[in-house]
């Protein structure tokens, strides 16, 4: 079997735009791993030895600048991996993400197919770029 991360966290300040991405997961892994739903406010909570290898931050449904939260969340856990979702298309604008720090980019409605392969390939530790760019 496939090596999965343990915890996703899903940062978003949209509720129900994070319970949908949390059941999108939950219904592509069937349910083999603990997905939590964080505002971004509860970032500094997370204990840094949860065991949580991965966050999905919804960059459409948080308050904040990008950077300043994708900054937030490497203070605080620089080993995790980041997964971001957005609508950009273009990669004068995802490449910045990137730099910041991000391990992976989907766009804002990724399939399930999209999300499962983001989601392993950012574990694994490898960049996940798509297929747009």
């Amino acid at each position: 079997m496939e090596e999965l991360p343990e915890i996703i966290h899903i940062i978003s300040d949209k509720q129900l735009r994070a319970e949908m991405i949390q059941d999108l997961i939950n219904r592509s892994f069937h349910s083999a791993i603990d997905v939590f739903v964080l505002n971004t406010e509860n970032i500094e909570s997370i204990e840094k030895d949860s065991g949580s290898n991965l966050f999905i931050i919804d960059l459409m449904g948080i308050n904040e600048p990008s950077g300043k939260v994708i900054k937030n969340i490497k203070n605080h856990h620089p080993h995790r991996k980041l997964l971001a979702l957005h609508i950009y298309r273009s990669s004068m604008l995802i490449n910045p993400l990137y730099e910041m720090g991000i391990h992976g980019y989907l766009y804002y409605e990724p399939t399930k197919e999209e999300l499962i392969s983001a989601i392993k390939t950012v574990h694994q530790g490898k960049h996940h770029l798509p297929d747009f760019l």
